[in-house]
């Protein structure tokens, strides 16, 4: 059926052919000037009548030609176009519309109809195969069109074993291997500078924003592992991080997330003192001492030599079912379990 609106304004169409139809038809000329007048106006209702889907675009002419091309036929085609278009408009594809539904079974109006998406690029194609193969593998093999795909996989990963990898293969014999890799490289660094630009844009509207900071402090640390930076940056990256974070754990405001960060930070450099006391302030504070900050306290524990201190936070873990699954034989061997 057609909609309600398009029913209307085209019945007020023929209504208004009327007058011109009767003039024609009976051979009078009376009142000829109403009958023009009337005509003129039926044309331009013509022309409102299509659905709304396809009047969206209506300004672009023929882009939508149905609009168009209604409204020549009731112009210039005086009763007969109003005919003809009756028939056109009513067997026509956006008259008879229903309602469709998407995948997730959500009724859409008419005007909603459903994209016809094209066909796969080939590139999309090998970009799916790529979830089944180890990205390491690709890029020892042959295949020049697998190894670029590999490369912007690893790109958009941008963890720290897949800008070693990346790395890795700055001075592979390949030239194009080469491009694509250092094009890949130039891109993630600019992406990182921009992203450190507008970090610190954000955190210098609020300098007191915990968030901000901690948000900062991620991008700091990213840069700083991804290889891209000498050493002395990675170096003051790192103590800018450490510095923010630092700030967001003595906040009132403190996350748990900025202890674990921060905690997780000071593991890797190996700073065991600076480590624990970031633990047991999360514990003081009663903020982030949770899993991940109890494992990271047996760890410091560890290292520490503390072993006297290693058995009771273990038995800790096991009294509250917290003990991984990894660390059962560990924790039968200090005797914990």
């Amino acid at each position: 059926m057609l909609q309600s609106r398009s029913l209307i304004i085209w019945i007020v169409v023929g209504l208004c052919e009327l007058p011109v139809s009767a003039n024609l038809l009976l051979g009078k000329h009376m009142l000829w000037s109403v009958a023009i007048a009337a005509h003129l106006v039926a044309g331009i209702l013509a022309y409102l009548a299509p659905a709304k889907q396809a009047q969206h675009r209506i300004h672009l002419i023929l882009s939508t030609p149905w609009a168009v091309w209604l409204a020549l036929w009731v112009l210039f085609l005086p009763g007969v176009g109003w005919i003809f278009g009756s028939i056109m408009l009513v067997g026509s594809r956006w008259g008879n519309v229903k309602a469709h539904q998407d995948d997730t079974g959500e009724v859409l109006p008419a005007s909603a109809l459903p994209i016809i998406k094209p066909a796969q690029e080939p590139t999309s194609r090998v970009m799916q195969q790529l979830d089944f193969l180890p990205l390491v593998e690709v890029m020892a093999c042959d295949d020049i069109d697998l190894k670029r795909s590999a490369i912007e996989q690893l790109a958009r990963l941008r963890s720290p074993d897949a800008m070693k990898i990346l790395l890795q293969y700055r001075r592979d014999p390949s030239l194009e291997v080469r491009f694509y890799v250092n094009s890949a490289l130039s891109r993630i660094k600019k992406e990182f500078d921009e992203a450190l630009d507008a970090a610190r844009r954000q955190m210098q509207l609020d300098v007191y924003k915990v968030s901000a900071r901690i948000f900062l402090a991620k991008i700091y640390l990213q840069y700083a592992q991804s290889g891209l930076l000498d050493h002395d940056m990675v170096k003051m990256y790192e103590d800018e991080a450490i510095f923010h974070l630092t700030f967001s754990i003595e906040s009132k405001y403190a996350v748990p997330e900025a202890f674990r960060i921060l905690v997780n930070c000071y593991i890797e450099q190996a700073e065991w003192d600076k480590a624990l006391a970031v633990v047991q302030k999360s514990c003081d504070v009663q903020i982030g001492y949770d899993l991940e900050m109890q494992q990271c306290y047996v760890e410091i524990l560890y290292h520490m030599k503390r072993f006297a201190d290693v058995r009771p936070a273990l038995q800790v873990l096991q009294s509250n079912y917290l003990l991984p699954h990894d660390w059962q034989t560990t924790a039968l061997w200090w005797g914990a379990s």
